[in-house]
């Protein structure tokens, strides 16, 4: 793998979560943060470019099944390691992909979520005109999930907020209480989205305690604030307070104009998750997997990476944190129990040349000293060493690596820098050409590992390259400004 001319090496390396390949009753981990890249999906559908706020990697990598094998676990979360041989679509040269990710012992077939208040503030203003049946159906799906140890209210913002519905416990006089409330909703107005949100979480800072209950605040609105405090520090101040009383917030983005910065940085405070509704499938799917959008695993992932002698960290890559510290490479706000796995990354680099190859494998590659707050509030530390031995070889491209999960990892990697790559040439950062040459590499190669693994998941994400190809060579017009909160 050496070159002929002194270059670099960057190692991309990411978190996701994972569970024993083979066992189909274990979960997996997934970093809060966007859970998916909807809002892209959808302006691509409708011919459209988007820019680099509509889309994040932890977003792509949570929509995908990416486990790793591994000894069985006996604690909430277990690190695991694998490594794969990669030349991304963005002509960066050979680069080895690592996925480090976690296992957990709590099995599918014996967990139960914990006891839920949950406060919605449900946006009404005029900006939802067209979202309301999409709206109406997304509060119905969740009513559904409730049960008689659950606690839910309602509280609705335009111009002014008002809570419509108070606490109340879903058995069946709530439930119906709760879905006659919403049949009478009407839009209009501002939307202060300040005073909602604020009128929510008193639902739950004045609710009478409980025992082993989870407090969550799902917020409801296309992220257009209007009226009262507009500024995005006080929302994310609103945030990061209630999650200093244990309160997390769960954002459901509704429509193409939704402030999709906004929504993603509100979603990586400590407890946050965000979830663009795109229409009534995405509504049912989402909520069908409620006990896992809303059950964290654990808190404030920092992991510090060390790299080999021949390495050195670069960057992080797709890490949903909140506030990063100058000392933590990479790391996550919260870690959610997930029956898919996500990912954050760093890269790592390395100057070789035909004087300076790589090591012979073995090749120890970096460790990582990884640290998080359990539920209950301890502090663990772990660490974990990788080699990289060469892996195994996977699929008709020869594609080297350790195990499946990398090996799909490695084509979304590419997807996402397409992404970037028509998001950039819409800035004006790159040609036109440059940037349909990456989308299209990036399409085969997508492509070439659903022949390999007859994976319909990914045969999904071919649909859309092809797409974003074709929405790129129709030209400007289809360029998607980035994100205006206020109009």
């Amino acid at each position: 793998m050496s070159r002929r001319t002194l270059s670099t090496l960057p190692i991309l390396v990411f978190l996701a979560g994972c569970n024993n390949l083979g066992s189909s009753a274990d979960m997996g981990v997934t970093p809060g943060g966007s859970q998916d890249i909807e809002l892209a999906r959808s302006l691509i559908e409708e011919g459209q470019v988007p820019s680099r706020e509509h889309f994040t990697a932890e977003g792509l990598f949570s929509e995908h099944d990416l486990p790793l094998d591994g000894a069985p676990c006996e604690q909430s979360l277990c690190p695991r390691a694998a490594a794969s041989i990669v030349n991304p679509v963005d002509g960066s040269g050979a680069q080895v992909l690592v996925q480090l990710g976690f296992g957990t012992n709590i099995q599918e077939d014996t967990f139960e979520r914990s006891a839920l208040d949950v406060a919605v503030a449900l946006d009404i203003s005029c900006s939802m005109q067209g979202s309301m049946p999409a709206l109406k159906h997304a509060f119905r799906e969740l009513v559904d999930q409730m049960d008689e140890n659950d606690r839910m209210s309602i509280v609705t913002y335009g111009t002014v907020a008002r809570v419509h519905e108070r606490l109340r416990a879903m058995d069946a006089g709530g439930k119906e209480r709760m879905l006659d409330a919403i049949k009478d909703l009407d839009d209009g107005g501002s939307t202060n989205m300040e005073e909602g949100m604020s009128k929510a979480i008193e639902q739950l800072q004045d609710a009478s305690d409980r025992e082993d209950v989870s407090k969550r605040v799902m917020l409801f609105t296309d992220v257009q604030p209007n009226t009262g405090a507009t500024g995005e520090d006080t929302f994310l101040g609103i945030v990061r307070d209630a999650a200093d009383d244990d309160i997390g917030m769960t954002l459901f983005g509704i429509g193409l104009h939704m402030g999709s910065e906004l929504a993603e940085e509100m979603s990586e405070v400590r407890g946050g998750n965000s979830v663009f509704l795109s229409g009534s499938e995405k509504i049912k799917q989402v909520f069908d997997e409620l006990d896992t959008l809303v059950t964290p695993i654990a808190y404030n992932l920092d992991v510090a990476v060390s790299a080999a002698q021949e390495l050195s960290f670069r960057r992080a890559i797709g890490a949903p944190l909140d506030e990063e510290s100058g000392q933590v490479e990479m790391g996550a706000s919260t870690l959610f129990l997930s029956r898919r796995q996500g990912g954050i990354g760093a890269l790592l680099e390395i100057e070789i040349s035909e004087e300076l190859p790589l090591p012979e494998q073995p090749w120890e590659i970096a460790s990582f000293q990884i640290s998080y707050e359990s539920l209950d509030g301890e502090i663990i530390e772990e660490e974990l060493s990788l080699s990289w031995d060469g892996g195994s070889i996977h699929g008709q491209r020869l594609t080297k690596a350790d195990q499946l999960g990398v090996y799909k990892m490695g084509g979304l990697v590419d997807e996402i820098l397409a992404l970037e790559a028509a998001a950039d040439w819409c800035s004006g950062q790159i040609d036109q050409q440059k940037a349909l040459s990456r989308i299209h590499a990036a399409t085969e190669s997508v492509a070439g590992i659903v022949l390999d693994l007859e994976d319909s998941d990914l045969s999904e994400e071919v649909g859309l390259l092809k797409q974003l190809e074709l929405n790129v060579q129709s030209g400007e017009e289809a360029c998607v400004p980035a994100d205006l909160y206020y109009y």
